[in-house]
């Protein structure tokens, strides 16, 4: 009976995994300067950006932008290259069934220039 039950469980969450496709498992914000933005992948290329805590850190933290956030992607551009420092929002995705195309990870959902 147990193994029944743990089965229809799986399965359950299994078909509800497919449906949304993704669980937001975190969010947070970050401040920091932008060290790069890369275009990546094979076939769907999103959007890396690498961001340090301060102009002389020796690591950078990696987020995810979609491809079709293009108004978000110029804009870090463009903070990237006035070496201004942001804040970012993002969240963390976790997809179960199919990443093809999508940010897995930490992906900026918005920014704002941070002044100080």
């Amino acid at each position: 009976m147990k193994k029944i039950i743990f089965m229809a469980l799986l399965l359950g969450g299994l078909f509800y995994a497919k449906q949304t496709q993704a669980w937001n498992y975190g969010s947070g914000e970050q401040t920091g300067y932008i060290e790069a933005v890369q275009q990546e992948g094979f076939v769907w290329k999103n959007y890396h950006i690498f961001i340090k805590s301060s102009t002389d850190a020796s690591q950078a933290d990696k987020y995810c932008v979609h491809r079709n956030e293009t108004k978000l992607i110029e804009g870090l551009k463009n903070a990237s290259k006035t070496n201004k420092r942001i804040t970012i929002e993002y969240n963390s995705m976790w997809y179960i069934l199919s990443n093809l195309g999508r940010c897995g990870g930490d992906t900026i959902k918005d920014f704002s220039i941070s002044e100080i």
